[in-house]
Formats: structure tokens, C-alpha cells, sequence
């Protein structure tokens, strides 16, 4: 009549989520770098504007998009912006991480690391080692999306909602890439 502890111990990592991660493995996405991204709403709602004479005018939504993406430079002084687009559903833009480490931002900033942790019951450093990377793309994207969303909840767009995970493409020195890239 003995239970098998084990297998009914949630904290396992076995018992978390399988969800398959799209991001190149092994590849630091803090490092330099130019990265083109997609980032879509969920379900494709063209929350963003509507398509007109082939451009896309933009909604309140899709002008606090722009001018959130437009910013991230200022959040990230590691990053530089390229070239971006708005579609109705979707933006398409290129980030660029330079050289200079978060370290050195965060002592010019004179910011501060995290105050308190709490205790979990995982593996020691667990959360350290699945959590993106100060600085990194996810990072920068994660900061992104939730200043819309903040946004919105704020201003009575309670429904809006952007699609779980976000699509890259390492440009690097592939030139035809990026003007693959600039011409979409």
C-alpha cells in the first residue's frame, strides 16, 4: 500500500511542460548579432491596423507598437533597430545586439540585480539555467510584448493577446538574407 513518492513529487522537471523550443540549440542569443524577428498576435487578429493601398494603417494598438518598438533601444543600450514593418497582424523588424555586455550597461546604469529570491524546491540554479539570459533576444522580445500588453489592458483592449513564442532568423553577415529581409 506504499505510494511512490517520487512519481507524485510535482517539483520534478519531468512533470513540467513539454513545449519544444524553437530557437537554434546552443546558440547564445545575447551574443552580437542581427537577428530578423516575427512576432504575431494570437490567432492572427489584425489587431494592429488594416491593410490600405498597400500599407497598413495602424490601429491605437499598431501605434503603440511602433512607438514601443521604436524604445526598445532605450530599455537595451546593447541594442540598435534596422529596418521594421507593421502588418495588421504581425511586425517583422530587425534587431541588432552589439558587442558591449550587460554588465557594463547595468554598472553604467548603476541598476541593481535581484533583490530577493525566493526558495523553490528545484534543482539548485535551476531556474537560472532555463530563464533567458539577461540582454538576450527572448529578453528584449519578452520586454516587448508585455509593454503592449500592459498597454492594452490598460486602455480597455482586454481581449488582445499575442501569440505564445516569437520566430527569428540569424542574419549575420548573410547578405542575401538581409535583403531578403529588407524586401519582405
Amino acid at each position: 500500500m506504499g505510494h511512490n513518492t517520487e512519481k507524485n513529487n510535482h517539483s520534478s522537471n519531468n512533470d513540467l511542460p513539454n513545449r519544444r523550443s524553437i530557437r537554434l540549440k546552443g546558440y547564445e542569443y545575447a551574443k552580437p548579432g542581427v537577428y530578423f524577428i516575427t512576432i504575431c498576435t494570437d490567432d492572427r487578429q489584425c489587431n494592429f491596423g488594416r491593410s490600405e493601398n498597400s500599407t497598413t494603417k495602424l490601429s491605437p494598438i499598431g501605434k503603440i507598437v511602433e512607438k514601443s518598438w521604436k524604445e526598445i533601444p532605450e530599455h537595451f543600450r546593447n541594442v540598435t533597430l534596422d529596418r521594421y514593418i507593421i502588418m495588421p497582424n504581425h511586425i517583422h523588424g530587425i534587431i541588432v545586439i552589439t558587442d558591449k555586455t550587460v554588465s557594463n550597461i547595468i554598472r553604467e546604469n548603476k541598476c541593481r540585480g535581484v533583490k530577493f529570491n525566493a526558495p523553490t524546491n528545484n534543482k539548485p540554479n535551476y531556474h537560472s539555467q532555463i530563464s533567458p539570459k539577461s540582454g538576450s533576444l527572448s529578453v528584449i522580445i519578452r520586454t516587448f510584448k508585455s509593454t503592449i500588453t500592459i498597454w492594452c489592458k490598460k486602455n480597455g483592449f482586454k481581449n488582445f493577446r499575442w501569440q505564445r513564442t516569437f520566430y527569428d532568423r540569424i542574419i549575420g553577415k548573410e547578405k542575401e538574407l538581409y535583403d531578403y529581409c529588407l524586401s519582405s
